[in-house]
This record gives structure tokens, C-alpha cells and sequence, in this order.
């Protein structure tokens, strides 16, 4: 069918209700790991749903590049100056009010937990202009705020984007689902890849892979980039009419059966691109649906609404989880009897969420109407990437 004849809409409203989901999973863990050091029956629940987590964050490589294809497609006229300001503008306040959070925060907090606990200059302004993954060293990695790595990345796919947009819309047919297949091989291939790099001193005491294996097959944004690419060319894919042909929970069953799965494989295959695939099915069925106006529950409003704050859930998460240990969780602290379960589910998380959605009104929200495109400041759902 011609693209130009489809009715397509420009917000895919279960994508953004599913990026709720992404970053709750990646709170639930970390909440659990803070807790845990009160509880210690809770680490036995983080081995699992740690392998959750990094799927989430590679979904969401996945996802961005399906979003901001599907956007860009819908938007002609627009520029590469534009696409960058907006990128800019959507995702650097965030990042620098949680950046200061974190300086804050480990002026007040000098323990392991906290990587600001031993904040150094150098990783600590690397972090702050999303640099830091680029050295293959856990002081640069995991500097100020932890989730940042990730940001990092998507800062590079940001700048390849304009690039790989204008290679990607020329495919057609049979040469789109060639290069498809060739990126997801890439997917595959990178993991075994990095297994063939020498051992070395590990990661650190939560992570014990060898430094070069976690930043080759983790946290460099070269290798992750195949993600980013195959989320655009599923983009592409969905918008000419293809579609996966099996029902929602069937794709969140393989996503979340391959995830597990992959526990068994040495640790890299977990946590680098090696199920983008899954991730990838997921992404095109939910809008499949929505092309066809489809409805379910990450499409409600209050799912859709959550899922706006995402991002800012993803960046303030960790932060507040510290401070709130650190304040009222610890030993000796008003909440120290409380059960590690209790702190997670009606502390940590409840506290978290709502920062968000602070953080989004008062930070995001505001930087994006005013500065992302003057000319029309309204910004919604999954559109705005």
C-alpha cells in the first residue's frame, strides 16, 4: 500500500504506555538492590529481575529508533538543526537537574552505594556532557548518575540519526528486509565478539565480567548502535504495511521467556544487543495496533500519561532512591524496621514515581514548549520521542 495513502497516526500511544513499563522495570531493580542492603533476603529476587532491567534499557535503544523514525517520516520538512535541538532540548535539562541532584547527594553520602560517594572531576564533567562511555573504566561508566551510561548513548544515536535516516528511507522491499536481517545477525554476532576479549580485572563487585567485556559489549555506543538501527528499520517496515502476525502477550511471552533464557549464556549475551530480535517483535506489533486503532491497556490514559514521565522516572529514580535510603531507610534511620519489601513497594517506588512526575512539570515539560520548536509548542505522547 502507498505510504502516502495510509492514514497513519503520528502518536503510537501504547508505544509511550509501554516506556512506563521499560523504566518501572529498571526502578524495581534498583530499589531492590538499595533495600536489599537492609534485607538481605531481597538479593535473591534482584538475580531475576536484574536480567529484566537490561532488556529494558535495550528496549529502549530499540524503541528510540522506531519513535524518531516514525516521527521523522511523518515530518518532511523538517531539518537536521531542528531533529538536534529538539533532541537536545528534551533531553539535557533532565539530565543536568539530576547531575546536580547527584552532586548533592554524594556530598552528603560517602559510602558504596553511592557512586558520587568518591565523586572525581574528571568522570564527573565527562558525565555531565555524556562523554563518559567512551573510557573503558567504571570510575567514567558508572559516574554521578549511574543511568547515565545509557543516555550516553542515545546522545551518539542522536547525531548518527540524520545520517541513517537518509540511508534507511531508500530501502524498499526486498532490500529493506535484507538489511533487516543483516542487523539483526549484527545483534548476534557482537556478544560472541566480545567473549573472544582477554579477561581482565572485573567491572566491579556487583558485576564480575572483565572491564573490557562490559564496555565493549554494554556500555560502548558503537555496539549498541545495531539496536538503535533495528528499531528504524522496523520503523520503516511497519509504515509500508508489514506487520507481525502474532497477539501482544504472545510477543511479551518471547521477550520475556528469551530474557530469562539468556540468564544461562555467560553474562555478556545479557547485556548487550543479543535480544534487540525480541524487543524489536514487541515494538512492532503494539503499533501494528495502533495503526489500526487498536486499544489496550498501555494505550489508557493513565498508562499513556505515566509513560510521558518516563524519562524523567528513568533519570530521577536512582537519585531519590539513595536519598531515601540514606535519610529514613539505613540502619539507625526512622524507617530502619520497616521490612525491605514494604520499603520498595510504598517507599522507594511510590517516592520515585512521584519525583517524576514532578520533575516532568517542572523541567521537561516547560524546556520542551518553550525551547524545542517555537512555533509549536505543544508536545505529546510517543511523538516527542
Amino acid at each position: 500500500m502507498d505510504i502516502a495513502q495510509r492514514d497513519l497516526p503520528r502518536d503510537l500511544r501504547s508505544l509511550t504506555g509501554m516506556r512506563f513499563v521499560a523504566s518501572f522495570v529498571v526502578l524495581l531493580v534498583h530499589a531492590l538492590i538499595i533495600a536489599a542492603n537492609k534485607d538481605p533476603s531481597l538479593w535473591s529476587l534482584t538475580a531475576v529481575t536484574s536480567l529484566l532491567a537490561l532488556r529494558a534499557v535495550g528496549f529502549f535503544f530499540v524503541l528510540s529508533g522506531f519513535i524518531l523514525t516514525w516521527t521523522r517520516a511523518g515530518q518532511p520538512g523538517d531539518t537536521t538543526a531542528r531533529f538536534w535541538r529538539r533532541r537536545l532540548v528534551r533531553v539535557y535539562p533532565n539530565h543536568v537537574a539530576t547531575w546536580a541532584m547527584m552532586i548533592l547527594i554524594g556530598s552528603y553520602v560517602q559510602d558504596e552505594l553511592s557512586s558520587p560517594g568518591s565523586i572525581q572531576s574528571g568522570p564527573a564533567i565527562a558525565n555531565l556532557f555524556l562523554v563518559h562511555v567512551w573510557a573503558p573504566d567504571p570510575k567514567y561508566i558508572n559516574s554521578v548518575n549511574i543511568v547515565t551510561w545509557s543516555l550516553a548513548c542515545e546522545a551518539f544515536f542522536y547525531l548518527a540519526f540524520p545520517l541513517l535516516y537518509a540511508f534507511t528511507q531508500r530501502l524498499t522491499g526486498e532490500s529493506l528486509r535484507r538489511w533487516t536481517l543483516l542487523t539483526f545477525l549484527v545483534t548476534l554476532l557482537i556478544p560472541c565478539l566480545v567473549l573472544l576479549v582477554p579477561g581482565g580485572p572485573p567491572f566491579n563487585s556487583a558485576i564480575p565480567v572483565p572491564v573490557g567485556q562490559v564496555w565493549l559489549g554494554y556500555a560502548l555506543p558503537l555496539c549498541r548502535l545495531p539496536e538503535f538501527v533495528l528499531g528504524m528499520l522496523v520503523a520503516h517496515i511497519v509504515r509500508a504495511g508489514g506487520s507481525v502476525r502474532i497477539r501482544p502477550y504472545q510477543a511479551v511471552a518471547l521477550l520475556v521467556a528469551a530474557t530469562l533464557l539468556s540468564g544461562v549464556l555467560p553474562p555478556v549475551f545479557s547485556m548487550g544487543p543479543f535480544l534487540a530480535a525480541p524487543c524489536a517483535v514487541l515494538i512492532g506489533v503494539m503499533a501494528s495496533r495502533d495503526v489500526r486503532r487498536a486499544r489496550s491497556v498501555m494505550s489508557s490514559r493513565v498508562v499513556v500519561y505515566l509513560g510521558k514521565c518516563s524519562y524523567a522516572l528513568y533519570m530521577v529514580h536512582y537519585p531519590v532512591i539513595l536519598f531515601c535510603y540514606h535519610a529514613a531507610i539505613a540502619p539507625g534511620k526512622p524507617l530502619d524496621n520497616l521490612p525491605g519489601g514494604v520499603v520498595v513497594m510504598f517507599v522507594l517506588v511510590p517516592v520515585s514515581v512521584l519525583a517524576s512526575i514532578v520533575l516532568y512539570h517542572i523541567v521537561e515539560l516547560p524546556f520542551m514548549r518553550w525551547f524545542a520548536n517555537p512555533a509549536a509548542p505543544r508536545v505529546s505522547g510517543a511523538a516527542a520521542g
